[in-house]
């Protein structure tokens, strides 16, 4: 499942919202990616925006690794904002509650998922709006 949510901001000024809105959650930034320049830097014909971020919540990754190392793969999460041509700045990011439910059976991890999702949709709308 995949989460939307639309930006009132201009593309720009909702990348620029993301470190503030993680800090309100206790995330962090760890790294964007600029997908959108690195397609065109490699010859690809994309005319749209688009920049990943990978936010982390340090407490929440260290109880999942230490309940099952295995879900590092996992980790961290990751919030995309896009822009194509006129349409409006969207925000995205797969569903952290369901991705671990899937992954793993303990009610630990799907306890920190359900946690994880209700910040990072916060933090979405904390962004957006």
């Amino acid at each position: 499942m995949i989460h939307l949510q639309s930006s009132v901001h201009s593309f720009e000024a909702t990348c620029e919202r993301m470190a503030e809105a993680c800090q309100t959650q206790g995330y962090g930034v760890l790294a964007q990616h600029n997908v959108g320049d690195t397609l065109r830097a490699k010859g690809i014909d994309y005319s749209g925006q688009c920049i990943v971020f990978e936010i982390c919540q340090p407490s929440h990754a260290a109880a999942i690794l230490k309940a099952d190392a295995t879900l590092a793969s996992g980790l961290p999460c990751r919030m995309a904002v896009s822009q194509q041509g006129s349409e409006p700045v969207s925000l995205s990011m797969f569903s952290p509650e369901q991705l671990l439910r899937e992954a793993s059976s303990k009610e630990a991890i799907q306890r920190i998922g359900a946690q994880v999702q209700q910040e990072t949709l916060r933090i979405m709308e904390l962004v957006a709006h």
